[in-house]
């Protein structure tokens, strides 16, 4: 997805209007989120220090470029996804896979 605010704006295709996003309990902004205003508003938590925001799906990573200084970062975490229908209807966002899979419950 794209950086800055079109990616923010991005992701939105893709949840439902009622998602509940679950922000990392290791993070200062931890909290759960629902619907698109609820997940705009935890987005808007980053602008501050995140100039831009993007969003790559492959075990997920995600990443911006900060305000000030305008470092670029990258984090691996992992999430959780439910899906309804067609859309994410919930996101568990997780430090890392091991305690994304073990939250996930167990293979199949």
């Amino acid at each position: 997805m794209p950086a800055g605010p079109e990616g923010r704006e991005a992701v939105f295709k893709f949840l439902a209007r009622d998602v509940r996003w679950e922000a990392r309990a290791d993070f200062p902004d931890a909290g759960v989120y629902v619907g698109h205003n609820g997940v705009r508003e935890f987005f808007e938590r980053f602008r501050p220090v995140q100039r831009e925001m993007w969003f790559e799906p492959e075990e997920f990573r995600c990443g911006g470029r900060g305000e000030g200084s305008g470092p670029d970062f990258v984090e691996s975490q992992a999430w959780v996804f439910t899906v309804r229908g067609r859309a994410i209807a919930h996101v568990k966002e997780y430090a890392s896979k091991r305690a994304a899979l073990k939250a996930a419950g167990p293979e199949e």
